[in-house]
């Protein structure tokens, strides 16, 4: 028997269904001309989204149907990168399961640290892999950002700078612990660990996007193999004299590390209080009113869409007597039993959700549901 708030699942492994294709995003010109790769960081263990994360990393925790690193590999690969290297530690197996060894035209390439090394440890593990490359994109898997990383790389190249960081101007930054930056966009402060020469004339939080030039690797000698990049490189760079710009990020950057943000973020987006330019959920969508979207390939029993600010994405099936009421997303290849009431929830791809259930405030994944 199945209470509203309460459901159990049979529990299996997370797999991609080869059928499904994840929305692209939207159209942006491709920058090839550069010898260019990248570095994604997705070792973590992503323990505040628990239980989701024991059955599969955080960076392919969904966002509109599409794991969180898939969002920002797009970004990658829209900005020129051809090759990147992604470190794994937490159910090693599952990213390059998912990934294969190609997306969208990048090469890539799987670490797995049988320790966490740390932002700073990761990249020098991975330094033989990159140092054939100019320039070096460095980025977290697991935060949402709506960016367009050919704007950070127009700035890296237009300043000569060793690094540019992608920062955001947010009332609370200091509680983030903030970049300072003089008139000319280049770092004079950092998170308070290098003497302050000069006073900043804003400060920033620091959105997890770095672009340096292959020269910033030799700041990663002296230290030990588990370091943190912005405690130890950087500092050490900058008391070198390298220029380290900060690139302003006016778009959507988002920590999904809770269920609560998780979900925030696509209440936001649906409502239209946030405004997203370089992805667009709705795009391979159908329209069957001014805020339900449907994919083509979805089954829906009739009137189970019955709310508004509603997605659903490619193969759905939603059975007779089944409700869709306000704000639900469900992600591809999900499963909808008779009876079932969903109300404000976000349903990862292939989740199979047994008729009578009824759901509100959450999120659900093919091993149960996580209230919010």
């Amino acid at each position: 028997m199945f209470f509203k708030g309460t459901i159990f699942f049979i529990q299996k492994r997370y797999t991609r269904c080869p059928d499904i294709c994840y929305p692209v995003a939207m159209n942006e010109p491709i920058t090839n001309d550069l010898n260019i790769g990248a570095m994604v960081l997705a070792a973590g263990f992503g323990t505040r989204l628990r239980p989701l994360t024991e059955e599969r990393p955080k960076p392919l925790v969904e966002v509109f149907g599409r794991p969180l690193i898939a969002h920002n590999l797009s970004h990658l690969a829209r900005a020129g990168v051809s090759e990147v290297v992604i470190n794994t530690h937490h159910l090693p197996e599952a990213l390059p399961r998912q990934l294969g060894s190609q997306f969208e035209g990048m090469q890539l390439t799987f670490l797995e640290e049988k320790e966490i090394l740390g932002t700073g440890g990761g990249l020098k593990n991975a330094r033989a892999f990159l140092e054939k490359f100019d320039l070096i994109f460095l980025l977290n898997a697991d935060a949402f950002i709506d960016v367009s990383l050919t704007h950070v790389l127009t700035r890296q190249q237009s300043t000569e700078a060793c690094s540019a960081l992608l920062l955001k101007n947010v009332a609370n930054a200091k509680d983030f612990g903030c970049i300072g930056t003089d008139e000319d966009d280049f770092v004079v402060s950092f998170v308070d660990r290098i003497p302050v020469v000069k006073k900043p004339v804003q400060e920033r939080m620091f959105c997890g996007v770095h672009l340096f030039q292959k020269k910033f690797l030799k700041y990663l000698d002296g230290s030990g193999e588990v370091f943190c990049v912005n405690k130890e490189t950087y500092p050490k760079a900058l008391m070198a004299q390298e220029k380290i710009i900060g690139v302003d990020q006016p778009g959507c950057f988002q920590d999904v590390g809770t269920p609560e943000r998780l979900l925030q973020l696509h209440w936001d987006v649906l409502s239209g209080i946030t405004q997203l330019k370089h992805f667009d959920p709705m795009a391979h969508l159908h329209p069957q009113n001014e805020s339900c979207f449907v994919h083509a390939t979805a089954s829906l029993a009739s009137g189970s869409l019955q709310g508004s600010q509603v997605l659903v994405d490619e193969q759905v099936q939603v059975e007779p007597g089944a409700i869709l009421n306000d704000q639900v997303v469900l992600g591809p290849g999900v499963r909808v039993g008779k009876g079932v009431i969903l109300d404000r929830v976000v349903v990862q791809s292939h989740s199979e959700i047994p008729p009578g259930s009824q759901l509100s405030n959450g999120i659900v994944y093919p091993g149960g549901f996580i209230p919010a």
